[in-house]
């Protein structure tokens, strides 16, 4: 499990990389909104494998 949520960690960097170049690149407008998203996603993820790792 704990793999899978490294895969999940590492493709949410690269999102989030993607997302900073499109708005510098100036095809996204506005991405605060998208931005905080993958925040959220991200801090989910980390904290789903510090649970799991606490537990093992």
């Amino acid at each position: 499990m704990l793999y899978f949520l490294s895969i999940a960690s590492g493709s949410l960097s690269e999102l989030d990389t993607l997302v900073e170049l499109a708005h510098t690149l100036g095809y996204l407008e506005h991405n605060e909104e998208l931005q905080r998203q993958v925040d959220d996603v991200s801090g989910l993820v980390m904290d789903l494998a510090a649970s799991i790792r606490r537990k093992l």
